[in-house]
This record gives C-alpha cells, structure tokens and sequence, in this order.
C-alpha cells in the first residue's frame, strides 16, 4: 500500500469497526424505559478500547510523516490527480445540503416538505410524517444560524477546492484564507448548541461520540485555516483528521436529523479530501511577491 494512503484507509477502516460497535451498542447498551446505560455493556466497553487504541495507533503513524517547513495552501495541496478532488467536492455538498435542511427547519418548513414527499410516495395516506421526522432539540432560531454558517463553509471550501484543482496557473493565484475560516465557525457554533441539548442528559454514553467528532472536525478544519496562513503542521492536520474522520462515522449513528447526519460525514469528506490532496502534493515553488489572482 502507498504510503499516503495508509493513514486514510486506518481512519476508514477503524471508522467502519466503531461504527458497527456504536450500533450494537446503541441497540443492546441503554435501558428502554429511562435510556440510562447498562453497566459493563460489552459493545460500549469495545468501543471505547478501540478509539483508544485507533488514537495510539494513528499518533505513531502520525509522527512519521515529514514535517515540512512553512507548509502553504494551495501550494502544498496542489491535486496531482483530478479524481482526488471527488471527495472534498462530495464533502462540501453535503455539508450545503446539511445547510439547507437547517434553513428548512428553521422556517417550519419540514414537515410540509415532509407530507408532500409521503403524499407522493402513498397516495393512500398510511405513512405518517411524524413517524418519520425527527427532532434534534435545536431552536428555529439555531436551524437558520447553523444553515446560514453551513452554506457560507460550503461555498468558501468549494473555492479552496477550485484552487487546488489549478495547475498552470497555480504560481500566479493567492487564495483568502479567509474563507477557510467559516468551517470553523460553523463546527464551534455545532458543538456549543449541541452539548447545550445533550448535557441535560444524564448518560454521557449516549452523546459523548457526537460531541468529540465535533470537537475534532473543528480541530481538523482549524489546522487546515492554518496552512492558509502560513503556519500550517502537517502531523496535526493529518491526526485531527483521522481521528475526526473514525469518529464521524460512529457519530453517524446516534444523529437524530439527516442534517446532522450529512454535516458530520460532510465534514469528515473534506478533511479526509484535503489530506490526500497534501500527502500526495507535488512539490511546487512559493510564489513569490503578492503579485497574481487572488481566489474569492
């Protein structure tokens, strides 16, 4: 196996294995009358010995990639292949369609959108929505903040994207890195209002895998800014985003909205699209002088 692809395969192959244990646990490890955790549950206990040992695995591998000096976007995340380019353009879809799903929620819109499909698809009117739909405890106020910022990371990723798809002009282009900072703003404002809805629940078992792959998904896109600003370091990016990456996929299934749902694997999409882009990066020259295109 190629050197840059081991660090992605480990993240996905582990994100796969914690997945199935979060089922498992979530199907065998909560009481159904108060939703309280059953002790010594044997899927949670595997699960977590296996986010342990993912951690610990992926920080030795971590430690031995290059750590280039002064490593810079987009120069450093120039795509080799145009195939690569797939899964940061298929993370940041989703992460708009997450966007527009808060939007919805947020102008009371679901569950029209909701008896119109169900009509469509029963006409004898057996389905019901509320069966359905589900709630995520955030306020209409919250949804249209959240769709607002998931829109705004979607559209400044999709031009990082564009800049690291250009090759001949790719000495003359400066990109904003400002852009790269709303990804960030949209998971720190996630991970506020979502430990505001959980904390009331007594069980940290039944939450505290969605709050870290937001805690990490925000780590992520935070040292991935960073390259933007000339301060870039590789070996963090790349362990945020493997460990973002694991635990996004076991976070997709205790998410109670399909918004929430595709934010996380949107989310971890891009990242994951972003380090394959850095790992295999051909070596280019800094431009030189602010003389050239800027990206916005």
């Amino acid at each position: 196996m190629k050197k840059p692809l081991l660090l992605p395969c480990i993240a996905l192959v582990g994100g796969a294995a914690a997945a199935v244990l979060r089922l498992f646990q979530n199907a065998t490890g909560f009481e159904e009358e108060t939703g309280l955790p059953i002790s010594g549950n044997l899927p949670g206990t595997a699960l977590v010995i296996l986010l342990v040992l993912l951690a610990v695995i992926l920080t030795l591998l971590v430690r031995r990639l290059p750590e280039n000096k002064a490593p810079s976007f987009p120069a450093d995340f120039t795509a080799r292949d145009s195939r690569l380019l797939f899964l940061p353009m298929a993370g940041l879809f989703l992460m708009g369609l997450s966007g527009v799903l808060d939007l919805i929620a947020g102008l009371g819109l679901t569950e029209t959108l909701l008896q119109g499909v169900v009509s469509a698809a029963d006409p004898s009117g057996m389905t019901s929505v509320v069966a359905i739909s589900s709630s995520d405890g955030y306020s209409p106020q919250a949804h249209l903040i959240l769709g607002v910022l998931d829109l705004v990371s979607a559209a400044g990723l999709f031009f990082a994207v564009r800049a690291c798809g250009i090759k001949q002009r790719h000495n003359r282009l400066r990109f904003n890195g400002t852009w790269l900072l709303a990804p960030v703003l949209a998971m720190a404002v996630r991970l506020v209002l979502a430990y505001r809805v959980d904390s009331v629940n007594p069980a940290l078992e039944a939450y505290y895998v969605e709050l870290l792959a937001l805690v990490f998904l925000n780590l992520a896109f935070y040292r991935f800014s960073s390259f933007s600003f000339g301060s870039g370091q590789t070996r963090r990016f790349a362990l945020y985003t493997c460990c973002a990456v694991v635990l996004c996929m076991a976070a997709f299934c205790d998410s109670c909205s399909i918004s929430a749902r595709f934010l996380e694997i949107g989310g971890g999409l891009c990242v994951l699209g972003f380090l394959l882009l850095h790992l295999t990066a051909a070596p280019t020259s800094e431009p030189s002088g602010d003389s050239g295109e800027e990206i916005e």
